[in-house]
């Protein structure tokens, strides 16, 4: 069960609301004293990719990448 289509579309965040999510994420992440260190030496363009694919899933989007590994991809996540 993938969970595709069990929502409906309409009134669903678009990708620019995504990605304004995340970056809003990461930054409040990257500010904070405590959590800041848990992205050191992260990929956060990577991280960022995942985090925008998995919000959209969340929200009843289309899997995109994650139904299948990305091996062998470049820096194509955001």
């Amino acid at each position: 069960m993938t969970g595709l289509g069990a929502y409906p579309m309409e009134g669903v965040a678009g990708p620019e609301l995504v990605r304004d999510a995340v970056a809003r994420w990461l930054g409040v992440v990257a500010a904070d004293a405590e959590l800041a260190p848990y992205l050191v030496g992260v990929d956060r363009a990577r991280l960022a990719g995942h985090l925008a694919l998995t919000l959209t899933v969340a929200l009843g989007g289309p899997a995109g990448d994650l139904v299948r590994p990305a091996v062998g991809r470049g820096a194509a996540w955001v």
